[in-house]
């Protein structure tokens, strides 16, 4: 179902991960060595790792998933986590966050 939009998502993907990349290096040049005492900058930089290496490894592998890209994959989840630090810059976005934990709750009960 999803075969034909397969190929411009894994385009999407690898823009994304290289716009993270550079923004990574921009990063790591003007902060130079205070960039590495905070340790949600090393979770970036494991979350720009993992992405380069699914993009290379989905590159170079085309017909099928290995249990390795599978693994990677999941570990791309983690991506969703940068979205938690952002809670501590903006106080209406943590009480959003709040509010739709209260009510999901509610939806599965």
């Amino acid at each position: 179902a999803f075969a034909p939009i397969v190929p411009v998502l894994r385009y999407v993907d690898s823009a994304f991960v290289i716009m993270f990349t550079l923004e990574l290096l921009i990063r790591v040049t003007l902060e130079k060595l205070n960039f590495f005492r905070d340790y949600a900058n090393w979770f970036d930089i494991f979350l720009v790792l993992v992405g380069l290496v699914d993009m290379i490894t989905s590159n170079l592998t085309e017909q099928g998933e290995s249990v390795l890209q599978r693994l990677i994959r999941a570990l791309k989840a983690f991506r969703s986590f940068r979205m938690i630090r952002s809670f501590r810059l903006f106080k209406g976005l943590r009480i959003l966050a709040r509010a739709c934990q209260c009510f999901l709750s509610s939806l599965f009960w």
